[in-house]
């Protein structure tokens, strides 16, 4: 039973979310920001009208599943067109449990509408499953460093510790981006292990597609990238070791690009279709956008939000930057300057 209690603990945290999930169930997963997530979906592939040139349709959308109080989701271009507030990422990952949700309305003869319950209950499926995913990934990478014992600990202390449990079952039932965006890090981090194990090209598309998924989710998330560049480089000498590993597998590198910028099209070409611009900021409303300097004091320490009040058990976790760089600098710098950045740009932002 040791030998697999990390495997056994696993799967019981899924099974337990799975029931807290079904205990909030909700009564319509496709609202507020899910709602803006999702829309480049029903609009592109049922209503054909991306640009939402006829926003009655949107107005039907709402005054029969009531998914919003008002249309923030988008923003009103002076061409006509509506442009989502939100980046494409999500209607992405969401897509495979869309196209179920479409066939099944069609098949057991509900509006296939795009919002009907066929749809409603395939994203949430979709949602558990992706959640499910994350945390047997999380999983694979933790027994690279730790043990079964260790490893399962810390399985239960992330899931039930942070504030995993509130936003995989509970908060958005697991249809926001944190929960896609956890799981999408256990892919980039699984992979940047396997890469620098292995340096076969598989592994450096998988990478890529974790990371440029990440980015389409949530811009900001191309920080990602930091992670598989600073593995093993702690110095001088590790620093021109990666060069070179870089330099010898330059194919692998060019393809990795070639795949991040493909998937980042996507975004740009919709930005560059209906707003004008290949780069348009959604967030331009007043309040809105990135503060400098940052709240970052704010953000770890106050009551209003702060991540160490309410999370305290993460004290641990920036102690354990210490350890890391005493026992196992070869990931520290990637670890560790990943989350300077990352805190650093979650401070910033204005509604932290």
């Amino acid at each position: 039973m040791i030998r697999s209690s990390s495997k056994i603990i696993a799967f019981i945290l899924c099974i337990s979310l799975l029931l807290i999930g079904l205990f909030h169930f909700p009564n319509n997963i496709l609202c507020w920001d899910v709602f803006g997530y999702y829309l480049y979906l029903p609009m592109t592939f049922i209503y054909h009208d991306l640009g939402i040139r006829n926003y009655s349709v949107i107005q039907s959308i709402l005054d029969t599943y009531h998914n919003s109080g008002t249309f923030y989701q988008a923003l009103h271009m002076e061409s006509g067109d509506w442009v989502m507030r939100y980046g494409i990422g999500m209607s992405v990952l969401y897509s495979p449990f869309f196209f179920i949700g479409h066939l099944i309305a069609k098949v057991v003869g509900y509006p296939a509408d795009g919002f009907s319950e066929p749809y409603q209950y395939s994203i949430w499926a979709g949602c558990m499953i992706y959640t499910f995913t994350g945390i047997f990934m999380l999983r694979k990478s933790l027994l690279k460093f730790f043990d079964e014992k260790i490893s399962a600990m810390l399985l239960i202390i992330i899931v039930l510790g942070t504030n995993y449990t509130l936003h995989t079952s509970m908060h958005g039932q697991g249809a926001m981006t944190h929960n896609f965006l956890f799981t999408l890090y256990t892919f980039i981090l699984w992979f940047t292990i396997r890469w620098h194990e292995t340096h076969k090209m598989k592994h450096a598309v998988l990478l890529a597609i974790s990371c440029g998924l990440a980015a389409l989710v949530r811009p900001t998330e191309i920080i990602g990238v930091f992670i598989p560049i600073l593995w093993g480089v702690y110095n001088k000498q590790t620093l021109n070791e990666k060069l070179q590993l870089l330099k010898k597998n330059m194919i692998q590198i060019i393809c990795f690009s070639i795949i991040m910028m493909a998937i980042g099209s996507i975004q740009f070409i919709y930005w560059k279709i209906y707003s004008g611009r290949f780069f348009f900021d959604s967030y331009y409303n007043p309040g809105e956008g990135f503060d400098f300097p940052p709240h970052t004091l704010h953000s770890l320490f106050s009551f209003r939000n702060g991540w160490f009040i309410y999370t305290p058990v993460m004290l641990f976790a920036l102690a354990g930057f210490y350890f890391l760089f005493k026992k196992n600098k070869i990931i520290f710098a990637s670890v560790f300057i990943y989350f300077v950045i990352s805190l650093w740009i979650v401070s910033s932002w204005t509604v932290w």
